[in-house]
């Protein structure tokens, strides 16, 4: 195989996101066992269906999000498969995986969430973060504008989700080619026993999320997008 290095980029865990019924060190395993390089675990920030108190001071919830992740990167640091940092920011229905970002940033900007979308995409952006729009024209009954784009804050768009209706996607490639925008892959995933086969290969492995951004950037991967 000529990309034989596989990632999911969209992947969520319990109790960060509230809709997983998966523990960030299963699903570790769980990707490991199944073949591939390693996942983003990008759980549902605080402004979408997020599992952690909203009632707590900031730098604890943060903590308490990013404890997911340094639980599946534990456990796959020590069965071989790469764990990376992400999470998924809502707005009004607009979802997008901040890959490649920190729990730093998340700690500097106790006031994110009161940010305009536009800003805190660029922001984020500018600290080095890559911007993928997640599932976009999806529809769905909290969504009262499933076609509202970000051409000019975005990186790439999630132009295969394999969790959700398969008609959502072509709409997504077209926003993607129309654009110019890189094409992304990721299955949206809550639960470990269910490995829904989505994401990105590459010919190398990428050791960190930065190597991963500047493979993507220099077009050097494959889209996953169906069953081996």
């Amino acid at each position: 195989m000529s990309f034989p290095f596989k990632y999911d980029t969209h992947v969520h865990s319990s109790p960060a996101s509230a809709c997983s019924v998966s523990g960030p060190e299963e699903l570790a395993e769980a990707y490991a066992a199944a073949g591939y390089a390693g996942f983003f675990l990008s759980d549902h920030f605080f402004n979408g269906n997020c599992g952690i108190g909203w009632n707590l001071p900031w730098a604890e919830r943060v903590r308490q999000f990013a404890d997911c992740f340094h639980r599946a990167k534990r456990r796959g640091d020590e069965i071989g498969a790469n764990v990376f940092f992400g999470y998924e920011f809502t707005n009004h229905g607009a979802e997008f995986l901040i890959l490649n970002s920190s729990e730093q940033f998340l700690l500097d900007h106790p006031d994110m969430l009161a940010w305009p979308v536009e800003n805190f995409l660029g922001r984020v952006r500018e600290s080095g973060a890559f911007v993928v729009h997640a599932h976009p024209c999806r529809q769905a009954s909290y969504i009262n504008n499933p076609n509202r784009i970000y051409p000019h804050h975005v990186d790439a768009v999630e132009v295969f989700n394999a969790a959700h209706n398969p008609a959502f996607n072509p709409p997504a490639e077209a926003y993607a080619a129309g654009h110019n925008l890189l094409r992304f892959s990721g299955s949206d995933n809550h639960n470990a026993g269910n490995i829904l086969r989505a994401g990105l290969a590459f010919r190398t492995n990428p050791a960190t999320a930065d190597e991963f951004v500047c493979l993507v950037k220099a077009g050097e991967y494959e889209l996953i997008t169906k069953p081996e």
